[in-house]
This record gives C-alpha cells, sequence and structure tokens, in this order.
C-alpha cells in the first residue's frame, strides 16, 4: 500500500536486482561493480554519493543511463566525549552520533531524505533528538 519501499544493503549485487528510482551510495565499491548498479537506476531517478567517492566519478562518467546525480561533501565535526559537535547552515549542532563513517555520510542522507519532502531544517531537528 505503500508508495515506496526503502531497501538497505551492504551487498552491491543485491542492490542490482531493484531497479532504484532514488538510490543512496554510502560504501565504496570498484568501478567495475558501480558500472551494473548505475544500470540498474530507473531512467530520471536520481543517486546520492560522496564527492571523495572516486570509483563512482569514474563510472558516472562512463554510464549511459539518464538519472540526477547528486553529490554530498562531508560535513564538518567534531567528536567531544559526550556528544558531537556538527558544523551546518543554522550554525553548529550538538548531537549524540559518534560514529565517524556515519557522520562522514550524515549529507547524503540529508539529500536523500530530502527526494522525500523532508527539508534540511527538518532533518536537522530529528538530528538533535535522536540518541
Amino acid at each position: 500500500e505503500s508508495d515506496f519501499i526503502i531497501f538497505s544493503t551492504d551487498e552491491i549485487e543485491a542492490a542490482t536486482q531493484f531497479s532504484p528510482t532514488v538510490l543512496f551510495v554510502g560504501n565504496y565499491y570498484t568501478e567495475a561493480e558501480y558500472g551494473n548498479l548505475l544500470n540498474s537506476i530507473t531512467s530520471g531517478g536520481a543517486i546520492i554519493y560522496s564527492e571523495q567517492n572516486d570509483n563512482i566519478s569514474a563510472s558516472l562518467k562512463q554510464s549511459d543511463n539518464f538519472f540526477r546525480k547528486i553529490s554530498y561533501p562531508s560535513p564538518k565535526f567534531r567528536i567531544q566525549p559526550t556528544y558531537t559537535l556538527l558544523e551546518s547552515d543554522f550554525g553548529n549542532i550538538s548531537i549524540q552520533i559518534n560514529d565517524e563513517a556515519a557522520l562522514r555520510d550524515l549529507l547524503g542522507a540529508q539529500q536523500f531524505c530530502q527526494q522525500f519532502g523532508i527539508m534540511e531544517d527538518e532533518f536537522y531537528e530529528s538530528l538533535v533528538s535522536f540518541q
């Protein structure tokens, strides 16, 4: 009864079995693995990926599939003993996330949420209350 399904996997082959409309890539794979994944995206869809991911950048240039390419930078943050201070357009935000890998992909998650109508201010408000 839903209009969409959110599917999460660390196995790129499993992701190629679907035809995602919006694809958020937080992990790093080889250029060949990305080629198969990019061909599975629904035409007119979107891919969200890290600016630091050189392997996907090369694969995006070679892809003949039509989709939006949304890159994101790693945010600036400082992990403190009891919280993390995240720099944002709204100023510094104190959050309870201290996993560096999750923090590096945080702006990608924000872009992903925006594709479903969750705007930046709502995203950050939920981060503050996340424990």
